[in-house]
């Protein structure tokens, strides 16, 4: 992961983003849609791990329903995620794809929060 994040920072800093590249001939083309298919995946992979950490903790823990909230959270988030990239990829409502992109990071910190306060602070 970690990986990951430091190539697209480094394309994004470089205007290679696959979201800013023109699509003007077969190799940009091919470029931008690779790097698309590897930030989406990048993303299933984030929300897999923490779909097997709260998995982890359900075997370890009694705390069902704060591990419940937990899962609610994040498939709440995949499905948030999933929601912006259709209203980003049809660009039809830009301003909800922003909004959507909004309420994700919302719903991540909420997910960062609510994870420490009872999981690790209170251990």
């Amino acid at each position: 992961m970690i990986f990951h994040s430091v190539i697209f920072f480094i394309l994004n800093l470089t205007n290679y983003s696959p979201l800013m590249m023109p699509l003007s001939s077969t190799i940009d083309t091919f470029i931008a849609i690779s790097g698309l298919v590897i930030v989406i995946v990048g993303m299933i992979i984030v929300y897999y791990i923490i779909h097997f950490l709260i998995e982890t903790l359900k075997d370890e823990s009694s705390l069902f329903l704060k591990l419940r909230t937990l899962e609610q959270l994040n498939n709440v988030m995949t499905f948030v995620f999933i929601i912006s990239g259709i209203l980003f990829f049809f660009t039809y409502f830009p301003m909800l794809a922003g909004i959507s992109i909004i309420v994700m990071l919302a719903l991540n910190g909420y997910f960062l929060y609510y994870f420490y306060s009872n999981f690790v602070i209170d251990k």
